[in-house]
């Protein structure tokens, strides 16, 4: 149980860096 708790964990830090470096990446497409 603990192990799937980190995993949880883990992926939800994964989703959470790469969906900002999306919408980064997104903006500074909209402001070229």
């Amino acid at each position: 149980m603990r192990n799937a708790l980190l995993a949880s964990a883990l992926v939800a830090v994964i989703c959470a860096i790469a969906g900002t470096y999306v919408v980064l990446r997104g903006l500074s497409f909209i402001g070229d």
